[in-house]
C-alpha cells in the first residue's frame, strides 16, 4: 500500500496514517510518499516495513555504514546532518507540548563538529565468536566489523578482540566495554565473558590498551594496567572508574557546562546542589563560582572519584553523598541557591521534585537524555512556582534518535 509521512516518533519512525490509524515505518521521512506492507498492527496503531519510496525527501540521503539497515545503534544516517537537527528540535517540541502540556522557548539543536567518530566508549555484544550489536527490538546479534560512531583507536582494538575470538572459536555469550579518554587517549577494557579464561584473549591484548577490568559475578576484578580513566574539562582533570558514568560525546559534554554556567550565572556567593552527580564533572566544574557545592550519586564508586577529584584539582568547597536522590533529599535539611539534575532515561521521582520545590532554588538546571520524561517532570515543577525559561538540546548521540537537553528553570518571585 502506498502512504504520505506526516510525521516522526520520537525513536525517529516515518508516521503515517492509513484508515485513521497511527503506522510507524522505520527509515521514512517527512513528506516522503511511500510503498509499506504492514508487519505488525495493534487496535490504535500499526508498524510497516518500507519497501519502496515514491517520492523521496531532499535530505535523503546514502549511510555510510553497511550494517545500517540491520544494526540496531542508528537511525539518522538516512537523512543529512542538517535534516537531522531539525528533526531532534521536532521530538523536543512534540515531547514539551504533547506530553508536557506546557509552553516554553525551545531553542535551536547544539551541532557536533563530528557526528561520525565521537563515541568514548562502546558496548560489544558477543555470541558464537563473533562480535556485534542487537538488532533493534530483538536479542538476535548483527556481526559488525566496524562502528563509524567510535573513535578511530577505539575500532581498530575492537577489530583485533574480534579477530582473537574467532580465532579461539569462542562460543560463549556476554559482553566486552571498550572506553578511551578524550584527554590522553587510553584505552580500557572491561571484559564480561563468563565461559572464557580470560588470558585466552586478554593477554594478547596488553600492548594495545592501557588498563583491563575483568567482571565476574557482577564483581570488577583488575586484570592489567591502569586502574582508572582520566578525562580534563577546562582546567579540571577527572578521574574515572571503570563502571563510573561519563558522557559519551566529550565535545557536547562541555558544551552543555558551558551552558549550564551561563544560565546560573553564579557569582561566587550561592549554595549549589549536583543531583546524580555522578564523578562530580559538572559540580566541580561550577565550583570556583559558588560558595558551596553539594553532589549526590547513587554509584558509590563514582563518589569516590568525586571526592578525589575535588581534592585533585584544590577544590575544598565539596561534598559528595553516596545513596538515591529520592531517599536523602526528602531528609535533607538544607536550602540552595541553584540545582543541577542530570537524572537517568526515568526522569525525576515525585519525591525528588518535592524536596527540590521544598529547597526553594532560585534557579534549576535540568540535564535529560530522554525529551518525554523531562517533558514530564516539567510539568510539575511548573505548576509548583517555577518558569520554564528555555530548552536547549544537544546533538549529543549524533545518527541515533537521542537528543541531550538542558532546561533552564526559574523560580517565580
Amino acid at each position: 500500500m502506498q502512504a504520505r509521512i506526516d510525521g516522526i516518533t520520537h525513536k525517529g519512525e516515518g508516521v503515517a496514517r492509513i484508515n485513521g490509524k497511527a503506522v510507524f515505518i522505520p527509515f521514512a521521512l517527512p513528506g516522503e510518499e511511500v510503498e509499506l506492507d504492514i508487519t505488525e498492527e495493534k487496535k490504535n496503531y500499526a508498524y510497516g516495513r518500507l519497501e519502496k519510496i515514491i517520492h523521496p525527501s531532499p535530505a535523503r540521503t546514502t549511510p555510510l555504514c553497511s550494517h545500517y539497515y540491520t544494526c540496531g545503534g542508528c537511525s539518522f544516517q538516512h537523512v543529512d546532518y542538517e535534516e537531522e537537527l531539525q528533526l531532534k528540535k521536532r521530538i523536543v517540541t512534540d515531547a514539551v507540548t504533547r506530553i508536557g502540556k506546557i509552553e516554553a522557548r525551545i531553542n535551536e539543536v547544539e551541532r557536533s563538529s563530528k557526528p561520525y567518530r565521537y563515541r568514548n566508549k562502546v558496548t560489544w555484544h558477543v555470541a558464537k565468536g563473533r562480535l556485534g550489536y542487537y538488532r533493534a527490538e530483538s536479542r538476535e546479534l548483527v556481526p559488525i566489523d566496524d562502528c563509524l560512531l567510535i573513535k578511530e583507536d577505539m575500532a581498530k582494538i575492537s577489530r583485533k578482540i574480534g579477530f582473537i575470538l574467532k580465532e579461539i572459536a569462542h562460543e560463549g555469550q556476554g559482553e566486552i566495554i571498550v572506553r578511551q579518554s578524550s584527554y590522553n587517549g587510553k584505552i580500557m577494557l572491561i571484559c564480561d565473558l563468563p565461559s572464557l579464561e580470560p588470558e585466552k584473549i586478554l593477554s594478547r591484548l596488553k600492548e594495545d590498551v592501557d588498563g583491563i577490568y575483568i567482571k565476574q559475578k557482577n564483581r570488577l576484578i583488575h586484570f592489567y594496567g591502569d586502574l582508572y580513566l582520566e578525562e580534563k574539562i577546562g582546567a579540571n582533570i577527572f578521574r574515572l572508574s571503570p563502571g563510573s558514568f561519563f558522557q559519551v560525546n566529550q565535545e557536547q559534554n562541555e558544551k552543555i557546562i558551558s551552558f549550564i554556567q551561563s544560565y546560573l550565572n553564579l557569582t561566587g556567593k550561592e549554595t549549589l546542589l549536583d543531583a546524580y552527580c555522578g564523578v562530580g564533572s559538572i559540580g566541580i566544574s561550577l565550583a570556583g563560582r559558588a560558595a558551596k557545592v553539594l553532589g549526590i550519586e547513587n554509584n558509590r564508586e563514582a563518589v569516590k572519584n568525586a571526592e578525589y577529584n575535588a581534592h585533585y584539582n584544590r577544590l575544598n568547597n565539596c561534598r559528595f553523598l553516596a545513596g538515591d536522590c529520592e531517599k536523602i533529599l526528602p531528609v535533607l535539611n538544607e536550602k540552595f541557591d541553584m540545582v543541577i539534575v542530570d537524572p537517568p532515561r526515568s526522569g525525576l521521582k515525585k519525591e525528588v521534585i518535592a524536596s527540590l520545590i521544598k529547597a526553594a532554588p532560585q534557579k534549576i538546571a535540568y540535564v535529560s537524555c530522554n525529551p518525554a520524561t523531562l517533558a514530564r517532570d516539567l510539568n510539575l515543577i511548573q505548576a509548583s512556582g517555577y518558569i520554564i525559561e528555555e530548552i536547549k538540546p544537544f546533538d549529543m548521540f549524533s545518527k541515533t534518535y537521542h537528543v541531550e537537553c538542558v532546561a533552564g528553570i526559574r523560580r517565580i518571585d
